[in-house]
């Protein structure tokens, strides 16, 4: 099976550029860029395991989630694609977040 094609919504982006601005701000700018990374690496790898992740009960139907550090990814699978709708970190409430 090809890889499917990874989409970003806005707000998923939106919660990237706050992780390393935030991060940078408490540990500077090689943690940032490495925290960073790593998210990236873990949503790319979802182009080829997007099962890897467990299904949630909140939000969307075929939500899926999966742990990066102290953030977690929400996403969901499409035939050919994947979006990823929100990054958040592990303490906030994501069930409002994910409507």
């Amino acid at each position: 099976m090809d890889p499917y094609q990874i989409v970003i919504s806005p707000r998923a982006s939106r919660d990237i550029r706050t992780i390393e601005r935030h991060t940078n701000k408490l540990w500077g700018p090689d943690q940032a860029s490495n925290y960073v990374e790593n998210i990236w690496e873990a949503i790319e790898s979802l182009a080829t395991f997007p099962e890897i992740g467990r299904i949630v009960a909140v939000g969307p139907p075929n939500t899926r989630r999966i742990s990066v550090n102290r953030h977690i990814i929400f996403y969901r699978t499409g035939e050919s694609s994947i979006e990823i709708s929100r990054i958040v970190h592990e303490r906030r409430d994501a069930a409002w977040l994910l409507e």
